[in-house]
C-alpha cells in the first residue's frame, strides 16, 4: 500500500475546508511542525480512512465522535493509494445529525487516467471494510505492530506477550489463509464425521428391520392359501343368489297385479272422499242462505225510512252550501283588508326610510368613535404600565451596576490565586510521576544488589567489592525511604489542594456570572433610556389624540340621540293615522257583519253525518233484499245436486267391497314375497362379509408385498451405505492430515520459523549500526520445559557487553533503538512477503530519547533502508532530525485549523 494523496475535512485539528495533501512526488518525507499542530493527526487520518481506527479519544460514546474537530458535526477523509500496481480510493465520512451518528464508507477502483471509477462498495460498512482488508491482506493491529511506529508506542510489538507476538507475526506473514484452510478442513471433517455417524445409525436400523423378512414371506404364503378358499366360497354364494333372483322376479309380477288393485281402491276412496266433501259444502251453503232469507225485514218499511232520510239530507245540504258561500266571502274580505293594510304600511315605511337611514348612519358613526376611543385609551394605559415597569427595572439595574465594581476587583484577585495554586498542582503531579519512576528504578537496582553471584555494580556495571556493593545497597535503601516519604507527603497534600482548586473554581465561575450579569445590566440600562425617550414623545401624542377622540365621541352620541327621538315621533304619528283610516274601518265592519250571519245560520254537521250513514245502510239492505230474491231459485238447484251425490256415493261403496275381496286373495302372495326378501337379505349379508374378508386379505397381501419390496431396497441401500462409509473414513483421515498440516503446529509454525532468521538478520544489521556492534537481538521460538520437551513461544532477548538480558531490562534510549531495529525488520519482511505489498514505512516521533550520536545512527539507518520502501513518512520536531530530510511537510495550525505546506530543500 503506497499513499498517493489524502483529502481531509474537520478531522481532529484540520479545518472545515477540504484540504488535499499530495504524497506521490516524494519518497522520503518528514512531517515537521510544532507540537499540537496536527502532524500525528495526519497519520491518524490515513489509518482512519483505511481501517476506521485511530488514536483513542476519551469522553465520547463512540470513538469516531472524538475525532471530529471541536465545534463541527461532520468529518471527511478521502485517501488515494496504490496496492499491487492498482489505484484505489477510499472515502470515509462521519457526521452527527439531530443528535444521531451517521457513517459512510466507499471503496473504488480508479483508472490510470483518474477519470473512471469502478465502485467496490458493498451493502454494509462491515462488508466494505472486509473487502478493503482482503485487498490489503492486512488489518489495523498488524499495521501498528509493523510498518507504523506510533508516537510513544514504538514498543507496541515488544511489550506484548509471546503468544500475541506470534499471532501478529502470523498475521503479517499472511498465515490467515492457512488458518482458514485449517478451519475449512476441520469443517469438512466435522461434516464427514456427522454423515458417517448418520450412516452407521441407518445401517443399524436397516439390520434390525431386515430381521423381519422371513416372517413376512411366511405370512405372504398363508394369505395366498386363504384367498383361494375364499374364492371357492364366493362361487357357491353367487349360484344361490341367482336362484333367489329368479323366484323374486315371479313374486314381483304377482305383487304388480296386487299393486294395480290397490291403485283402483285408492282412486275410488279419493272419489268417495271428494263426493262427501261436495255434499257437506252444498248442505252448508243451503242452510246459511236459508237463515239469511228468514232474517230479511219488510220491503215497505225500508222504502218509507229511505224517503224520510232523503228529505232531511236535502235540508242539510242547502244549509251547508249557504255556510260555504259565507265563509268564501269572509275569506275574500279578509284578504282585501290585509292587502289594504300592507299598502298603507308600505306608504308609511317609504316616507320614514330616509329618517331610518340617517339614524342607522349616526349609530354606526357613534360606535366607531367609541371603538377608536377605547383603542386609544388601551394604548395609553399600556404605555403607562410599561413606563412603570421600566422605572422599577432601572432601579434594580442601577443597584446591580453599583455593586459590580467590587466584584471585578475580587474576581481578578481570586483568578491570580487560582492560577498560582493550579501551577503548584501541575508541578506536584509531575513530581509524583518522577518519584514513582525513581522508586521503580531504585527497586530494580536493589534487586540487582541481591544477586550474590554477580560482582558488577548496579549503577555503573563495573566490578566492585562485596562491602562496596553492600554500602551501595544501604544507600539505595535510604534513597528509597526518602523518596517514599516525599511521595507520601505529596500524595497527602495533593487531594487537599485539588479540593481547594475545585471550590475556588466554583467561586470564580460564580464571580464570572456576576460580571456577565453586570455587562448585561449596562446594555439593558442603555436600552431603557432609549425606550424612555420614545415613551415621552409617544405619550404626548396619545394624550392629544385621546382628548380629541373623547370630544368627537360625545358629539356623535348627542346627534344619534336626537335622530332616535325624531324617528320615534314620526312612527307614532303614522301608526295613529293608520288606525283612524275610514276605508279600513268600513272594511272591518263588513267582515264583522258577515261573521255574525255565519254564526246565526243553524247547521249541525254531526247530525248531517249520522243521517247520511243511516241512509247508506238502508240502501244496502234494499240491495241485499233483491239479491236474496235471486238466491231462492239457487236453493232448489242445490237440493237436486245433493240427491245426485248421494246416489253416486252408494255406487262407489259397492265397487270398493268387490276390490277388497280381490286384495284379500293376493295376501298370501305378499307373505311369500316377504319371506323371499329375508332370504335375499341374509345372502347379501353373507356375500358382504365374504367381500370384507377377501378385501382384508388382499390388503394384508399388498402390505406384505410392499414390505418384501422395501426389504429388497434396504439390502441395496445397505450395500451402498457400506461403500459410502468406507469412502467417508478415508475422507476423514485425509481432512485430519490437512488440518494438522495447515495448523499452528504445522505449516504456520514452519513459515514462522523460516521468517525468524530473516527478521533477526535485518534487525541485527540495523542494531549493530545503531549501537556500534554492542547489541544483538535473539528471537526464540521454542522454550525448554522443566518436565521435559519444548513449548512454542516467541521470546525476545538482547545480548550486549553486560550479557544476555530480557527486553524489559533496557533503558528508554536503548529500548527505542531495539524497537526501531525490530520494527524496521518486520516492516521489510511485510514489504516483501505474504502478498501484502505494503511498501510504506511510518515513524511518528520517538527520537527524543536519543542523543546526537543516536539520532545520527538512526538517520544513517533510515537512508540505508529507503530502497526497501516506496514511501517513508517520518514525524519529528527535532531540528537535528528534520534538517536531514530533503522534503518537509510543514504542518501549521491556524485559526481555521491545521494546514500543510511542502518545503523542498537540497
Amino acid at each position: 500500500m503506497i499513499p498517493l494523496n489524502i483529502q481531509i475535512k474537520n478531522f481532529l485539528s484540520y479545518g472545515p475546508d477540504l484540504q488535499t495533501i499530495d504524497f506521490s512526488p516524494y519518497q522520503l518525507i518528514c512531517l515537521a511542525g510544532k507540537n499540537g499542530h496536527g502532524k500525528s493527526a495526519l497519520l491518524d487520518a490515513v489509518t482512519w480512512a483505511i481501517w476506521g481506527q485511530a488514536r483513542k479519544v476519551g469522553g465520547t460514546i463512540k470513538a469516531d465522535q472524538g475525532l471530529v474537530k471541536l465545534g463541527q458535526t461532520q468529518m471527511l477523509v478521502i485517501l488515494d493509494f496504490i496496492c499491487n500496481d492498482t489505484h484505489y480510493r477510499i472515502r470515509r465520512e462521519f457526521a452527527i445529525t439531530y443528535g444521531k451518528p451517521y457513517a459512510a464508507l466507499d471503496f473504488a477502483l480508479v483508472s490510470d487516467d483518474g477519470q473512471e471509477i469502478q465502485s467496490y462498495t458493498e451493502k454494509t460498512i462491515r462488508d466494505t471494510q472486509k473487502k478493503i482488508d482482503d485487498t490489503l491482506r492486512l488489518d489495523y493491529d498488524a499495521f501498528i505492530n509493523s510498518a507504523f511506529l506510533r508516537q510513544g508506542q514504538a514498543n507496541e510489538f515488544s511489550k506484548k506477550s509471546p503468544k500475541e507476538r506470534k499471532e501478529i507475526l502470523a498475521n503479517i506473514l499472511g498465515l490467515q489463509r492457512f488458518e482458514e484452510l485449517r478451519q475449512a478442513a476441520h469443517e469438512q471433517m466435522r461434516q464427514a464425521t456427522a454423515q458417517q455417524t448418520q450412516l452407521m445409525a441407518l445401517q443399524e436400523k436397516l439390520a434390525l428391520q431386515l430381521t423381519h423378512e422371513e416372517a413376512a414371506k411366511t405370512t405372504h404364503a398363508q394369505i395366498a392359501t386363504q384367498l383361494e378358499q375364499e374364492q371357492q366360497q364366493w362361487l357357491t354364494l353367487q349360484k344361490d343368489d341367482l336362484t333367489l333372483q329368479q323366484e323374486a322376479i315371479t313374486h314381483q309380477k304377482k305383487e304388480l297385479e296386487l299393486h294395480h288393485v290397490r291403485i283402483k281402491i285408492d282412486d275410488l276412496n279419493t272419489q268417495q272422499t271428494a263426493g262427501i266433501q261436495r255434499l257437506q259444502t252444498l248442505v252448508q251453503q243451503w242452510r246459511s242462505t236459508h237463515r239469511m232469507l228468514m232474517a230479511l225485514p219488510e220491503h215497505a218499511t225500508l222504502m218509507q225510512q229511505k224517503t224520510q232520510l232523503e228529505t232531511a239530507l236535502t235540508a242539510y245540504n242547502n244549509k251547508l252550501e249557504q255556510r260555504l258561500a259565507f265563509k268564501e266571502q269572509h275569506i275574500i274580505l279578509q284578504q282585501e283588508l290585509i292587502t289594504y293594510q300592507q299598502q298603507q304600511e308600505k306608504k308609511a315605511q317609504e316616507s320614514n326610510e330616509r329618517e331610518r337611514a340617517a339614524v342607522h348612519q349616526a349609530e354606526l358613526a357613534s360606535k366607531q368613535a367609541e371603538q377608536s376611543l377605547k383603542t386609544v385609551t388601551d394604548q395609553h394605559t399600556q404605555r403607562m404600565q410599561d413606563h412603570t415597569k421600566r422605572q422599577e427595572q432601572r432601579v434594580q439595574l442601577t443597584q446591580t451596576i453599583a455593586a459590580a465594581a467590587h466584584v471585578a476587583q475580587q474576581y481578578k484577585q481570586e483568578e491570580k490565586v487560582f492560577e498560582k495554586r493550579k501551577a503548584f498542582y501541575q508541578q506536584w503531579l509531575t513530581q509524583i510521576t518522577w518519584l514513582k519512576k525513581e522508586i521503580e528504578s531504585t527497586q530494580q537496582k536493589i534487586e540487582l544488589c541481591h544477586d550474590d553471584v554477580s560482582t558488577s555494580c548496579p549503577l555503573c556495571e563495573q566490578n566492585v567489592s562485596a562491602s562496596r556493593k553492600k554500602f551501595i545497597k544501604q544507600k539505595l535503601v535510604q534513597t528509597e525511604h526518602a523518596v517514599n516519604h516525599r511521595l507520601q507527603r505529596l500524595a497527602q497534600a495533593l487531594p487537599r489542594l485539588k479540593e481547594i482548586l475545585i471550590e475556588q473554581h466554583k467561586k470564580l465561575n460564580a464571580l464570572k456570572k456576576e460580571l456577565e450579569a453586570h455587562t448585561v445590566a449596562e446594555h439593558t440600562l442603555a436600552q431603557l433610556d432609549k425606550d424612555e425617550q420614545a415613551y415621552t414623545t409617544e405619550n404626548k401624542r396619545l394624550t392629544d389624540e385621546l382628548v380629541a377622540q373623547q370630544e368627537r365621541t360625545a358629539k356623535l352620541q348627542k346627534e344619534h340621540a336626537t335622530l332616535v327621538e325624531q324617528f320615534a315621533a314620526t312612527a307614532a304619528r303614522m301608526q295613529k293615522q293608520l288606525q283612524e283610516d275610514p276605508e279600513l274601518i268600513r272594511r272591518q265592519t263588513t267582515i264583522n257583519k258577515l261573521a255574525q250571519q255565519l254564526t246565526e245560520l243553524e247547521y249541525n254537521a254531526d247530525a248531517h253525518k249520522a243521517d247520511q250513514q243511516r241512509y247508506e245502510a238502508i240502501k244496502q239492505q234494499l240491495q241485499n233484499y233483491e239479491q236474496m230474491q235471486q238466491l231462492q231459485h239457487t236453493q232448489c238447484e242445490r237440493m237436486q245436486q245433493v240427491h245426485t251425490i248421494i246416489t253416486e256415493l252408494k255406487e262407489l261403496r259397492t265397487k270398493l267391497k268387490n276390490l277388497a275381496t280381490l286384495a284379500a286373495a293376493h295376501k298370501a302372495v305378499q307373505n311369500a314375497a316377504q319371506a323371499l326378501a329375508i332370504q335375499q337379505q341374509q345372502l347379501k349379508q353373507r356375500m358382504q362379509e365374504h367381500a370384507t374378508r377377501k378385501e382384508g386379505l388382499l390388503e394384508q397381501k399388498g402390505r406384505i408385498e410392499q414390505q418384501l419390496a422395501m426389504f429388497k431396497t434396504m439390502l441395496n441401500e445397505r450395500t451402498q451405505q457400506q461403500a459410502q462409509l468406507e469412502e467417508l473414513s478415508q475422507q476423514i483421515d485425509d481432512y485430519q492430515v490437512i488440518a494438522q498440516a495447515f495448523g499452528k503446529n504445522g505449516m504456520q509454525a514452519l513459515l514462522i520459523e523460516d521468517a525468524i532468521p530473516e527478521i533477526e538478520q535485518a534487525a541485527n544489521d540495523l542494531l549493530s549500526r545503531l549501537t556500534d556492534n554492542q547489541s544483538h537481538i535473539m528471537i526464540e521460538s521454542l522454550r525448554d520445559l522443566k518436565s521435559g520437551g519444548t513449548k512454542e513461544t516467541l521470546e525476545i532477548k538482547i545480548s550486549d557487553s553486560a550479557g544476555i538480558r530480557p527486553y524489559e531490562m533496557f533503558s528508554g534510549g536503548e529500548a527505542f533503538r531495539i524497537d526501531f531495529a525490530l520494527r524496521i525488520a518486520i516492516s521489510k519482511l511485510l514489504a516483501r512477503r505474504a502478498g501484502t505489498s505494503l511498501q510504506t514505512l511510518i515513524i511518528d516521533e520517538g527520537f527524543g530519547s536519543q542523543d546526537e550520536e543516536g539520532i545520527a545512527h538512526i538517520m544513517d539507518a533510515i537512508y540505508r533502508i529507503q530502497d526497501d520502501f516506496k514511501k517513508i513518512l517520518i514525524v519529528s520536531h527535532l531540528p537535528a532530525m528534520k534538517d536531514q530530510f530533503p522534503v518537509h511537510f510543514l504542518v501549521h495550525k491556524g485559526a481555521n485549523g491545521s494546514n500543510v505546506h511542502v518545503i523542498e530543500q537540497a
